[in-house]
């Protein structure tokens, strides 16, 4: 098949693009209808064939009206003819009858139609397009020589330049008349009307994939998601049987494709990765790339869903990597501070670049890192692209482009909260902060260098307030003997922790009597008793070991990431080396439980506390009695409630306080 410009498209079998955008083809299946349409015609007895005046008489080669002014005339000019030789000049700003111009073709009722024409005004005294293109119409008529109901105007526009006018319609009458009138110095060319057929707009999709394939660089450079949808395309090439809705679906899509978008998909994947160094699930944010593929556009990948990782990236970091670790004096070459936009709204210091020409500020500083997992958290921003955060940690680096100074961002607290139209609702505080992570694994101890750079153009700012080194290890002042409870998202090095004895967990409880086990390897995420050999433990996570973002499931115990303002009634918390229940009080005496620690789920009994006691038998926070002595004239029952005369090893209510009663003789 021939493939055409519409203004080329006089043959049947041509297939033409549709001008105005909506990515249809339409193949030509009948004759151009309109008579002489492009002029071309030879005049017979000065008459233009197949052309009427206003009162439906054959129009005339050359008309003057009384004045002098008001013309039509076929005017032979290679040169500002659309189609061969000729054209028709009009003059019709007073229209009358003579000076009007018209035609009619007959057509089929319900069947579809594409009408082309072309027409040209001069810059000066042209059409009045707001009040006068209402008369250059095509309509729809019951008879013929009859103008009947207007269905479309043409196109004009006042450049001196010819302007196309297409249109395509379902026939609902019997005739189509064309009709010129108000028409102040312009041309008129070229007028086409033929029945048509729309068919799959093969050549534009075939074009649109080609363009997007050159606009990335090839199809290897593109993102797997880009590439799969381009996949999708070609492969809608291949079928023989292929509709028209499913080849417009696929130039749309296409279309949508665009170097920016694969950039923007590129960085959010290197957002991703880091993300998940860091020890954030990003599997959420992969599937909602595979749910959102056909439509994610740039504007979202840089703005709601980076900042939605942002904020997930905020509560990763500070969860998993408890520990803040001192920062010495930076080195300082050419950084200033400033204290306004702070996202806190107050007055705070934080470092600033700015300048009426390019510019540019360092701070570097080096510290002694033992082997561990760590991660450099900078908080920063700049006015647009022109203004660029550079960071280092070790041999690791991250860019961070400004995205303006006002709008989207986040706080210190990790909040962000955007609203439905995009905008920043946190009082407006967002100022276009946001935080970049650079994570580091080291295996050994080593010197590492942090650096911070700020580049700027002419007129721009870039800045950066919190700088902080974080690591992955958790420690906790705890007295010598006593127990605590822990839970960690990191899998922990068995072999580093130090002022730790023992780690536990519970593996059964019967009546009123935990039994602990003890293990040799604390996973991540999961709840354990531990007892302390020093007054400080330290507990460091194990390098390239598991992380999680949410403690697991336990039969007995529940862990906590976070502090716990409130705890519920019935559960059981450790206090004074025994789980206490958390009753009914006054909300003043509300209960409240640290980060990384666990409690003991309600039991059936309902018992106000008990004690532990390990497998191999040792016994805690039930007192002891472990000789003879101590039950003289002691009022001895047994866990029912029966009084006891000869007790047995075991626990027992001794003068109404629970008691282990040991090394009987």
């Amino acid at each position: 098949m021939a493939f055409s410009s519409t203004v080329n498209a006089q043959n049947v079998g041509d297939i033409v693009q549709s001008p105005i955008g909506d990515y249809k083809a339409y193949k030509v299946v009948g004759e151009n209808l309109f008579v002489n349409g492009s002029f071309e015609d030879e005049s017979v007895n000065g008459e233009i064939p197949g052309w009427y005046d206003g009162g439906w008489n054959n129009a005339k080669t050359e008309v003057l009206s009384n004045d002098g002014k008001n013309f039509f005339r076929r005017t032979l000019s290679e040169q500002y003819s659309q189609s061969g030789k000729y054209r028709i000049d009009i003059n019709a700003a007073g229209s009358t009858d003579i000076t009007s111009l018209r035609t009619f073709a007959k057509v089929a009722t319900g069947q579809k139609y594409m009408f082309v024409g072309w027409t040209k005004t001069l810059q000066s005294g042209g059409i009045n397009i707001g009040t006068n293109a209402k008369y250059n119409v095509l309509g729809e008529a019951d008879a013929e020589k009859s103008l009947g109901s207007p269905v479309y105007e043409l196109k004009w526009a006042n450049n001196n330049q010819w302007t196309q006018s297409f249109f395509v319609f379902n026939a609902s009458k019997k005739y189509v008349t064309l009709k010129f009138a108000y028409t102040a110095t312009s041309y008129l060319d070229n007028f086409y009307l033929a029945e048509v057929e729309e068919v799959p707009n093969i050549p534009l999709l075939k074009q649109v994939i080609a363009d997007v394939d050159a606009s990335l660089g090839g199809r290897d450079n593109a993102d797997v998601i880009l590439k799969d949808r381009l996949d999708n395309a070609e492969a809608v090439l291949e079928k023989s049987d292929v509709g028209i809705e499913e080849v417009y679906n696929s130039i749309v899509d296409v279309k949508k494709i665009s170097a920016s978008l694969n950039n923007a998909l590129k960085s959010f994947r290197e957002k991703l990765a880091v993300a998940e160094e860091l020890g954030l699930d990003v599997s959420i944010y992969n599937q909602r790339l595979l749910d959102n593929a056909s439509t994610i556009t740039a504007t979202e990948l840089n703005g709601t869903w980076s900042n939605d990782l942002n904020v997930d990236e905020f509560y990763a970091v500070k969860y998993i990597y408890p520990n803040e670790i001192e920062l010495g004096e930076w080195v300082n070459d050419n950084v200033q501070t400033r204290n306004t936009d702070h996202w806190s709204g107050a007055i705070v210091d934080y470092y600033n670049v700015w300048n009426n020409k390019s510019d540019n500020g360092n701070l570097t500083q080096n510290i002694n890192l033992p082997a561990g997992e760590y991660v450099l958290k900078v908080a920063v921003r700049g006015s647009n692209s022109q203004a660029v955060v550079t960071l280092g940690f070790d041999e690791k680096s991250d860019i961070s482009v400004g995205r303006g100074l006002t709008g989207v961002g986040i706080d210190q607290s990790g909040n962000a909260n955007f609203s439905t139209d995009g905008t920043y609702a946190n009082s407006g505080k967002g100022f276009g902060w946001q935080y970049r992570y650079i994570p580091l694994s080291l295996s050994t101890p080593k010197n590492v260098k942090i650096s911070v750079g700020l580049s700027i153009a002419a007129n721009q700012r870039a800045n950066v307030g919190e700088i902080t080194l974080l690591g992955r290890f958790y420690s906790r002042k705890v007295a010598s003997g006593d127990y605590g409870t822990i839970c960690l998202p990191y899998e922990v090095d068995m072999e580093s922790v130090s002022g730790v004895d023992k780690v536990y967990s519970v593996s059964s409880m019967t009546n009123d009597l935990a039994t602990l086990t003890l293990v040799e390897a604390m996973e991540a995420g999961k709840p354990y008793i531990f007892k302390a050999s020093a007054d400080e433990v330290v507990i460091p996570a194990k390098v390239g070991g598991a992380v999680v973002g949410t403690p697991q499931e336990d039969t007995y115990l529940v862990g906590t990431f976070a502090d716990i303002d409130k705890m519920d009634y019935g559960t059981y918390v450790l206090s004074g080396n025994k789980f206490c229940k958390v009753v009914e009080g006054n909300e003043g005496d509300a209960v409240t439980l640290d980060a990384y620690r666990c409690y003991f789920k309600p039991l059936a009994n309902g018992i106000k506390n008990f004690g532990f006691v390990e497998d191999d038998g040792e016994t805690t926070g039930i007192d002891k009695i472990e000789s003879e002595v101590d039950m003289k004239n002691a009022v001895i029952y047994d866990l029912t409630d029966r009084r006891v005369t000869s007790p047995v090893k075991g626990i027992y209510i001794v003068n109404g306080k629970k008691m282990v009663i040991d090394n009987l003789k």
